[in-house]
C-alpha cells in the first residue's frame, strides 16, 4: 500500500504541474515551435520543487510561482503583467482546491481533516483523486472562457458537469465505504484501482469531448473558408471582366479619336464636338464606385450596383472612409455576404426597394451600416437570422462568415429595425 501511495502523491505533483504549464501554453501562447520540448523546461522543475519540498509548504509555493514566471517570461507570449497576475493566480486556486477537497471530505464522511492529510492511507488517496479531478475541470472551464481553446455548447458543459459531478459523488461513496468497512490490502488495492480507473474515464471523456467540439468549429471554419474561395474566384472572374471591358474601351478610344482626328483636319468643329458629346455619354458610368486603394471593395460595391440596377433596386452608397489594406479582402467578403442578402430581401417586398450603405471611421473605429426596406418585422419572427431557404445545411454561411470575420478582428455585430427598415452594424477596430 505504501508504494500505491507513494506513487499517487508523485501523480498528484505531476498533475498540477502538467496543468500549470499546460493552462499557461494555452492563454499566452508558445513562441516557439515545438511546444512539448518547451513544456518539459516548464514541468520538470515545478515537479521536483512540488516532489522534494512537500513538507515544506510555504517555500514550496513560493519557489513554483518563481519558476512558473521564469518559464512564462521566457517562453510564453503576452504582457508581463498579465503573466504575473496569471501565475499567482494558478497556484493560489490549486492550493485552495487542495483545501477545499479536504474539507468536503471530512464534512460528506466524518473523517478527521488530518488523517486525509497523512501519506500512506487508501483515504488519501481518494481525496488527492478528487482533488485533481476538481483541478482538471475548473482548468477545462477557465480555458473555454479565457481565449477559446475549447468552445462547448450549452448541451455539452451539460454532459462534462455530469461526468465530473458523478465522479466525485462515486469518489466521495468509497471514501465513505473504506472509511466504514474493514478491508485487506487487496481490498484496499482494489479500491484504489476503481478510483484511479474513474479519474482516467473523466479525464479521458472531458478531452473527446473537447476534441468533436474542435472538430466540429474545423468543420464551421471550413465552411467559411470554402465560402470566402468562392468569393475570391468571383472576384478574380470580375477583375477579368474588367480587364476585358479596359481593353475594349481602349480601342474604342482609339479608333475614334483617329476618326476625330481627321475631321479636325478638315474644319469640322460643331461635329467633332457633337460625336465627343454622343461618346463620353454612351461610355461614362455615373455609378461607378470608386474607393481609393480598395480594388477589391470596389470591384464588390460595383457588381453590386449593376445587380440592383437590373432588379430595380436604388442602391445608395455614403463612402467617407477607405478599408485598411491588410483587412480590405475580408471585409470585401464580408460586404458581398450582406448586400446579398439585403438585395435578397428587397425582391420580396412590393413597395419601394432601397438599399443603403454607409462607410465610416469615428473614433479609430471602422462603421458599416447595410439598411434595407422591410414590410414586416425580421427580428421579431427570426430573431437569430436564421435561413429559412429550402436546404438550410447548404446556406447560412454568409452571416457566419461574417461573424468569424467581425470575431478575428475583435469588432461588433449589430442588428435592428427602425422606420421599416433592417440595418446590420458591422464596428471594426482600426
Amino acid at each position: 500500500m505504501d508504494i500505491i501511495s507513494k506513487i499517487a502523491e508523485v501523480l498528484a505533483s505531476l498533475i498540477d504541474c502538467i496543468v500549470i504549464v499546460c493552462f499557461l501554453n494555452r492563454y499566452f501562447k508558445v513562441k516557439y515551435k515545438n511546444e512539448l520540448l518547451i513544456s518539459a523546461f516548464g514541468i520538470i522543475p515545478l515537479f521536483m520543487i512540488a516532489h522534494y519540498l512537500s513538507d515544506y509548504f510555504a517555500l514550496q509555493s513560493l519557489l513554483q510561482i518563481i519558476m512558473s514566471l521564469a518559464y512564462a517570461f521566457t517562453f510564453l507570449k503576452g504582457s508581463k503583467t498579465q503573466k504575473v497576475i496569471i501565475n499567482f493566480a494558478i497556484v493560489i486556486v490549486i492550493v485552495i482546491l487542495n483545501m477545499t477537497t479536504i474539507l468536503l471530505g471530512s464534512l460528506f464522511t466524518g473523517i478527521n481533516a488530518e488523517t486525509l492529510t497523512q501519506e500512506g492511507s487508501i483515504q488519501r488517496i481518494i481525496v488527492i483523486a478528487i482533488a485533481k479531478l476538481l483541478l482538471i475541470f475548473i482548468t477545462y472551464l477557465c480555458l473555454d472562457r479565457s481565449n477559446g481553446y475549447v468552445k462547448l455548447k450549452r448541451d455539452e458543459w451539460i454532459l462534462v458537469i455530469i461526468y465530473f459531478v458523478s465522479a466525485a459523488i462515486i469518489s466521495l461513496i468509497l471514501l465513505n465505504i473504506v472509511m466504514n468497512v474493514n478491508m485487506n490490502s487487496l481490498k484496499q488495492i482494489q479500491m484504489v484501482s476503481v478510483t484511479g480507473l474513474l479519474l482516467a474515464i473523466t479525464t479521458i471523456s472531458f478531452v473527446l469531448i473537447g476534441k468533436i467540439s474542435k472538430d466540429r468549429e474545423y468543420e464551421s471554419v471550413n465552411k467559411i473558408l470554402m465560402v470566402q474561395l468562392e468569393e475570391q474566384k468571383s472576384s478574380l472572374l470580375k477583375t477579368q471582366k474588367i480587364y476585358d471591358e479596359t481593353r475594349k474601351l481602349k480601342h474604342d478610344i482609339n479608333r475614334h479619336f483617329t476618326i476625330f482626328l481627321d475631321m479636325l483636319k478638315n474644319n469640322e468643329i460643331e461635329e467633332v464636338i457633337h460625336k465627343i458629346e454622343e461618346f463620353v455619354d454612351s461610355k461614362s458610368d455615373n455609378s461607378l464606385v470608386y474607393i481609393e486603394n480598395n480594388n477589391m471593395v470596389n470591384a464588390i460595391l460595383n457588381e453590386k450596383v449593376g445587380i440592383c440596377k437590373s432588379k430595380k433596386i436604388h442602391f445608395d452608397i455614403k463612402i467617407l472612409a477607405a478599408i485598411e489594406k491588410e483587412k480590405e479582402l475580408e471585409t470585401a467578403i464580408m460586404l458581398s455576404n450582406i448586400l446579398d442578402n439585403a438585395i435578397e430581401a428587397e425582391q420580396e417586398l412590393s413597395g419601394e426597394l432601397k438599399i443603403i450603405l454607409e462607410i465610416f471611421r469615428h473614433k479609430g473605429i471602422y462603421n458599416i451600416i447595410v439598411t434595407n426596406n422591410i414590410e414586416t418585422s425580421v427580428l421579431k419572427d427570426n430573431p437569430n437570422l436564421n435561413t429559412i431557404k429550402k436546404h438550410p445545411k447548404e446556406h447560412g454561411i454568409g452571416l457566419l462568415s461574417v461573424k468569424d470575420t467581425i470575431n478575428k478582428y475583435e469588432g461588433n455585430f449589430d442588428c435592428y429595425e427602425k422606420n421599416n427598415q433592417f440595418a446590420v452594424h458591422i464596428m471594426i477596430p482600426n
